[in-house]
């Protein structure tokens, strides 16, 4: 269940990380969608992959570790997020785990309303919802 001060919570974290540099193993978007999660809901349901995550260097590795976890992103966000019985959703709402392609690659992100926030390797990036490819309900 989300915090009552969710927004100003995750208004501060996206701040915060429009200052990190990416990483595959610190600061990827695998981390920025986790932490966001937790800082709005005070759940941390994402810490054992962040901790196999620690340990790949690069995009491959990461991708491989995806692959068989959950056969691709997608699949993986829907394996850790159903422990959290976070449900799917066709059209995402504010707080919401979302997925989408940016710079060419799948990413996870958080949706804000009428945009996506997402990490790059240019910080925090927002895009049209439009975009999206898959989306879960954030409580």
């Amino acid at each position: 269940m989300k915090r009552e001060d969710w927004r100003e919570r995750l208004h501060d974290y996206l701040q915060e990380w429009d200052e990190k540099e990416f990483s595959w193993n610190t600061h990827s978007c695998l981390h920025f969608a986790t932490g966001a999660v937790t800082v709005m809901t005070g759940m941390d349901y994402w810490w054992i992959e962040r901790e196999k995550l620690k340990h790949m260097k690069n995009r491959g590795q990461v991708l491989r570790y995806m692959t068989e976890f959950g056969g691709d992103l997608v699949g993986a966000t829907r394996k850790v997020l159903s422990r959290a019985r976070f449900q799917p959703r066709h059209i995402p709402g504010e707080g919401d785990v979302v997925i989408a392609v940016v710079d060419g690659v799948q990413c996870v992100g958080i949706c804000l309303g009428r945009l996506t926030a997402f990490i790059s390797k240019q910080g925090v990036v927002y895009i049209d919802p439009k975009e999206i490819v898959a989306a879960w309900k954030v409580d």
